[in-house]
C-alpha cells in the first residue's frame, strides 16, 4: 500500500495473545519477531529508496504480545537487528533498512 506524505494508516488488530506453552519446534522470538515486523510493513508502510517506513508507533511491549515474547528480550532482538542494519527505530517508530536481509531471518529457520 502506498501512502502520500501526511497520511497514516491504521494498524489492523491484531488478536491477543495466548499464553500457552510453544511446541518444541516453534521458530525462535527473533524469528518471530522479523515476521511480525515484516506483517506489520505489509500492513502500513512507506517504501522510500528500498527502504520500508512503518507509519505508526508501535511499542516493545506490543511487539512482545505479537511476537510471543518479554517485552526485555524484543528489546535486545531490535538492537540485535539494529546492530547488523536489518532495521532503524525513532521513538517507536520503525525503518526496515534491508527488507531482504529481514525476510532471510525467516527462511533460514524453514
Amino acid at each position: 500500500m502506498k501512502l502520500e506524505m501526511g497520511q497514516t494508516p491504521a494498524l489492523p488488530p491484531y488478536p491477543a495473545v495466548v499464553s500457552k506453552p510453544l511446541s518444541a519446534d516453534a521458530p525462535s522470538l527473533r524469528v518471530r519477531l522479523a515476521q511480525v515486523i515484516l506483517d506489520l510493513a505489509e500492513c502500513a508502510e512507506i517504501d522510500v529508496a528500498n527502504s520500508i517506513f512503518l507509519t505508526e508507533a508501535i511499542s516493545n511491549n506490543r511487539l512482545a504480545a505479537l511476537a510471543g515474547g518479554r517485552p526485555k528480550t524484543v528489546a535486545r532482538m531490535i538492537e540485535h537487528f539494529k546492530l547488523r542494519g536489518l532495521v532503524e527505530t525513532r521513538r517507536e517508530r520503525f525503518i526496515i533498512r534491508q527488507p531482504a536481509r529481514l525476510r532471510a531471518v525467516i527462511a533460514r529457520t524453514l
